[in-house]
Order: C-alpha cells, then sequence, then structure tokens
C-alpha cells in the first residue's frame, strides 16, 4: 500500500492537510483522529484491501502512525 492510497482513505474520515502526512505522523496526537475514526479507518482498509485484521492486530500500536498503518496493511497483503 503506497502512501498516497492511504491518505486517500483517511482524508474523508478526518481533514488535514496532505503535506502532514508522513510515516511518522501519529493519527490521534497529530491529525486528531478519536477512537471512532480509528474504528472507520479500520473498516475502510477492510473493504478497501478485502482483507479481516486478526484480533491481536487490533491494537492501537498497529494504527497509531501512518507508518504502522502501511506496515500492517502490507502484511495482510503479504498474505501473512
Amino acid at each position: 500500500m503506497l502512501d498516497t492510497e492511504l491518505y486517500d482513505i483517511l482524508h474523508p474520515i478526518k481533514t488535514f492537510p496532505s503535506q502532514e502526512l508522513n510515516k511518522a505522523t501519529r493519527l490521534i496526537d497529530d491529525l486528531g483522529f478519536t477512537s471512532l475514526d480509528i474504528m472507520n479507518l479500520i473498516l475502510a482498509l477492510e473493504e478497501k484491501y478485502r482483507i479481516t485484521f486478526n484480533d491481536e492486530d487490533l491494537e492501537l500500536e498497529s494504527f497509531a502512525t501512518v507508518g504502522a498503518v502501511v506496515s500492517t496493511v502490507n502484511h495482510y497483503h503479504a498474505g501473512v
């Protein structure tokens, strides 16, 4: 998954300038995401990439930063 694809998924959930998005960007602290926003992100990722996250991957660390989200999705895209 590319960072630009993630921006396209994140932006409808929470509006922010695209230049604020990098791998270290924290969804909650930097972009103001709430727990409901994170749940909406998870649902959007599952729908777009036709994946289902395991319960153990539904921890905040897996979705804390842009880089963590990309890594988590790529983990599932690799078929693991």
